[in-house]
This record gives structure tokens, sequence and C-alpha cells, in this order.
């Protein structure tokens, strides 16, 4: 098993190892059109040893004219097993807004001087209508289990900040969590803003 793992890391390296990150023209990114844009996302029970779920996610500067800069990205196995898909999302949203969104828009704030408000994006309903209610009698287990907080989260995306439905296969995050089809896998390296170097050097 160690081995195939170590095959596959290796396969991935050899495959990715002439992407760069492209930044867009920073100017864009100005009072009133800037924001903190999140994907999250998570498996079902992925981990066949101890079947806990995996949280994603990817974190990006954005403007409202579509550009955007990828500013942090991971994936981390969860604390606790999860026991539907709501639940495995929402330790996804929970470890993103506190990993990244929150700490990159103290930052972005304190840097730019101006409010840059999260966007969040997930693709289960179910975990969106949780916390936008607040409190439920029926995951209180959550906070044992997982960690969450529903009351948190529910604060954190009734401030300004906002919490919305995006449809699985416009979910970017997708890439950190699942195997995908080339074709897909792809599509989602180059919207994460990864080029080829040799592309990179022809457009500029």
């Amino acid at each position: 098993m160690h081995d195939r793992c170590l095959r596959q890391t290796m396969g991935y390296l050899q495959a990715t190892r002439d992407l760069v990150l492209k930044i867009p023209n920073l100017d864009t990114f100005v009072d009133g059109y800037t924001h903190v844009l999140t994907y999250s996302d998570a498996d079902l029970a992925g981990c066949l040893n101890t079947g806990k779920s995996t949280s994603g996610f990817c974190t990006f500067l954005a403007d409202l004219h579509g550009n955007k800069m990828l500013i942090d990205w991971g994936s981390k196995l969860q604390v606790g097993v999860a026991l539907s898909t709501a639940d495995a999302e929402m330790a996804a949203v929970q470890r993103a807004t506190c990993r990244s969104s929150l700490p990159a828009q103290i930052l972005l704030e304190e840097t730019l001087g101006f409010a840059c408000p999260i966007t969040h994006f997930a693709d289960n309903q179910p975990c969106i209508t949780a916390i936008k209610n607040g409190a439920s009698q029926t995951l209180r287990y959550l906070c044992k289990t997982q960690r969450i907080s529903i009351p948190f989260l529910h604060q954190i995306f009734t401030e300004n900040n906002n919490l919305d439905f995006v449809e699985t296969h416009h979910n970017v995050s997708d890439i950190m969590t699942k195997f995908l089809p080339a074709n897909k896998h792809w599509q989602y390296v180059y919207e994460l803003g990864l080029c080829s170097l040799s592309d990179f050097r022809s457009s500029a």
C-alpha cells in the first residue's frame, strides 16, 4: 500500500512539474469589488481503514469581474467519522472557514484597508440549510464528534459573509478530495489559476 502511495505521489510530481501559478492584475482588486472566495468539499468515508472523510478547500482573492488569485488550499482527514454527507460537508466548511477564509479576510482587510467579505460555496444543500438555521437538536453531536459549532458558522455567515450552493460539477475544490477523470482534473487545475510554463511564456 505504501509503495502504491509513493508511486502515486511521484507520478503527480512528474505530471505537474511544469505548472506555474498565474497572478492576475492586482489593480482590479479595489474597495467594493473585492471578496474572499472559498470553495469547500468532502468525500464520505474515503479512508477505507478508518471510515473517516477528507475535507478539502481552495480560497481565492476575487473581484466582481471574474478575476481571481489562488491564495490558499489544502485537504485533511477529518477528526471523526461522519454519519452522512451533510456531516462531512459541514466539517469541511468549518475547517475552510477557520483555517483559511477568516485568516485571509483579516489579513487582506488589514493590508488593503477596506472590507473583503467572504463568499463561501459548498455543494450540499442540507449542510447549508443547517448552518443558516443556526442550531439543530438532531446535529448536536457534531460538537463532540467533529468539533463543529453550528452557531459559530451561523454567526460568521450572517455578518456580511455569504454561504451559497454550487453544483458539484462546478465545485473546484473537488480536486482536493476525489479521484477525478483526467479531463475534469485538468479543468479544475486551470480553474485554480495554474497553467504550463510554456503557455505562460508564450502569453507573456
